[in-house]
């Protein structure tokens, strides 16, 4: 049953791929559209992501530095 869930799997995985590819495509980002409305948003999504990441990548350094120097 476990190399039937896998198969069956690996066979939607591929279909998903092949009917999706349009939608892949339209990606303002890889093209280089610089115009479009998608792009400014695509962009302050990231940053604001990787924002949110730093921040928390600081805290954690932060708790493990506290931590190390009680011990």
């Amino acid at each position: 049953m476990n190399a039937y869930r896998m198969a069956a799997g690996v066979v939607l995985t591929g279909a998903l791929c092949l009917g999706t590819e349009a939608v892949i495509y339209a990606c303002p980002i890889c093209f280089q559209i610089e115009d479009a409305h998608a792009t400014s948003g695509i962009r302050a999504g990231v940053g604001v992501l990787m924002g949110v990441t730093g921040v928390v990548l600081v805290g954690f350094a932060r708790f493990a530095t506290r931590l190390i120097r009680h011990q």
